[in-house]
């Protein structure tokens, strides 16, 4: 199942047919995890790269940190436990 993916640049809304499924698999695997998952802030950190491409940073960055971490952003959600992490 392909999803149409919106992305927004500075300012301007652009409509690519790429794939939903692929820019997840993106940032929650490989490559793109790797420039934000070991920071000390990485929900902000990736916030700051996704800022440049969706609408909605906050809200897509809260799902896959979910998806990678196992726990929502936050430290009400958090306690300071993510998966995967010390």
């Amino acid at each position: 199942m392909s999803h149409e993916l919106t992305i927004w640049h500075i300012g301007e809304r652009k409509n690519h047919g790429g794939n939903a499924e692929q820019l997840k698999r993106y940032w929650t695997k490989g490559e793109g995890l790797a420039k934000w998952a070991e920071s000390p802030t990485p929900f902000r950190t990736l916030v700051s790269h996704l800022v440049k491409y969706v609408k909605d940073p906050e809200g897509l960055a809260a799902e896959y940190y979910h998806a990678v971490f196992g726990v929502w952003p936050g430290r009400k959600f958090a306690k300071g436990k993510r998966k995967g992490r010390k």
